[in-house]
């Protein structure tokens, strides 16, 4: 029998079974004792939002499968200024570092621009920029949506740096058009809905 879980992931976890140093994403599903229980496609260490855990199906081959491109979109916090030229360089694929080959077009979108001190304590919970300088409360940050079609590693994170902006905070919003829900706190699940599992998961994301 399938079996489709929508989980909300939370920051300091890693997607995997198990782990020796930190906690796991399927530590959250042991009270299930369904060992074949396994996550789709994977999130960073430090990013939060959605992510499937799920016992075989088809669906779930959909999800998994490369040349299906389907669409992912997140909602980060960034150092930097996202700047017009910036964006339609990332709309038109970007290179990474380390690689000649362009990443597929992005669908990004500018939601907020405002200063370091200003950050929300949610985001503020993530890799502190004093690491990098010593006084930052007036350095510019952004806020916005981003939507990807592959699923190279660490890619929004690589993305944004390659347009000179570096990710504080990132959270998976949807994948395909059905979206995280809000309701869940991080750390909790439920299953997906009939409705859900009959949503688009190829093609553009719906807005906000």
């Amino acid at each position: 029998m399938s079996e489709y879980y929508m989980f909300h992931k939370p920051a300091g976890c890693i997607t995997a079974n198990r782990d020796d140093k930190y906690p796991v994403v399927m530590d959250y599903f042991r009270s299930l004792q369904n060992p074949r229980l396994m996550p789709v496609g994977r999130l960073d260490f430090d990013t939060e939002g959605l992510l499937f855990v799920i016992f075989v199906g088809k669906w779930g081959n959909r999800l998994m499968s490369p040349e299906h491109h389907v669409p992912k979109k997140y909602f980060f916090w960034a150092y930097g200024e996202l700047t017009e030229e910036a964006m339609d360089r990332m709309r038109n694929g970007v290179p990474l570092k380390g690689r000649k080959e362009k990443t597929l077009p992005a669908q990004i979108e500018k939601q907020k621009v405002g200063v370091y001190k200003d950050l929300p304590a949610y985001a503020a919970r993530g890799k502190r920029y004093e690491m990098l300088r010593r006084n930052p409360n007036n350095d510019v940050i952004t806020a916005g949506y981003i939507t990807i079609t592959e699923g190279k590693k660490r890619q929004v994170k690589r993305m944004l740096k390659a347009v000179g902006c570096y990710v504080i905070y990132l959270k998976r919003l949807a994948i395909g058009d059905v979206w995280l829900d809000e309701r869940l706190k991080p750390g909790e699940y439920r299953k997906l809905t009939e409705e859900e599992m009959n949503r688009p998961l190829v093609g553009i994301v719906s807005s906000y």
